[in-house]
């Protein structure tokens, strides 16, 4: 029975010794709806990429870079705000065996953001955003399945009548990962 349990948590257990590991998530931020004169703005929704490395002699460490393609609807305008985000990527496991637990932030190298209205386009003027936030979930043999909720900090101006999406507001995204 031993062995048996020894022989389990060693095939369950490869992702808490990953080097490098490549997740997709998919997510969506609810903005504050107090930072704005009306409500006529939907959730950024969209999917991301990251790729992290956990260096071995920093355990539970973890430096990578996350890339996200987001979108909102503006309810009632029939227009989108368009967002393409790089950005450095850390984390911090506490909990790292067969399930994880820790902290993860982020802060982008670029914001890449437009309104689109039919066949209107206009790229607003961005600040840097960042994440902050939390993350959990199971390792199965080379594979993680979790989930990472936190805030986004941020805002974008658009420039031709100065009107200002904050971007601030809560996140959610669900994430599978591969770890070598």
């Amino acid at each position: 029975m031993k062995k048996l349990l020894v022989l389990l948590m060693m095939c369950f257990s490869f992702q808490s010794q990953a080097l490098f590991e490549i997740r997709a998530g998919y997510g969506s931020n609810t903005l504050d709806e107090d930072a704005y004169l009306t409500s006529e703005f939907g959730k950024l929704k969209g999917f991301n990429l990251d790729a992290i490395i956990e260096p071995p002699l920093i355990t539970d460490l973890g430096f990578g870079l996350r890339y996200e393609t987001m979108e909102m609807e503006l309810k009632g305008l029939g227009a989108d705000v368009e967002m393409d985000r790089l950005s450095l990527l850390i984390n911090y496991r506490v909990i790292d065996f067969l399930a994880y637990l820790g902290f993860i932030g982020t802060y982008a190298l670029t914001n890449d953001m437009k309104y689109v209205a039919g066949s209107f386009s206009e790229d607003l003027d961005d600040k840097a955003t960042y994440t902050i936030g939390v993350e959990g979930g199971v390792n199965l043999a080379l594979f993680s399945l979790g989930v990472e909720v936190g805030k986004m900090f941020g805002e974008a101006r658009q420039s031709s009548n100065g009107g200002t999406i904050e971007l601030d507001g809560l996140y959610f995204k669900g994430i599978l990962g591969i770890g070598f």
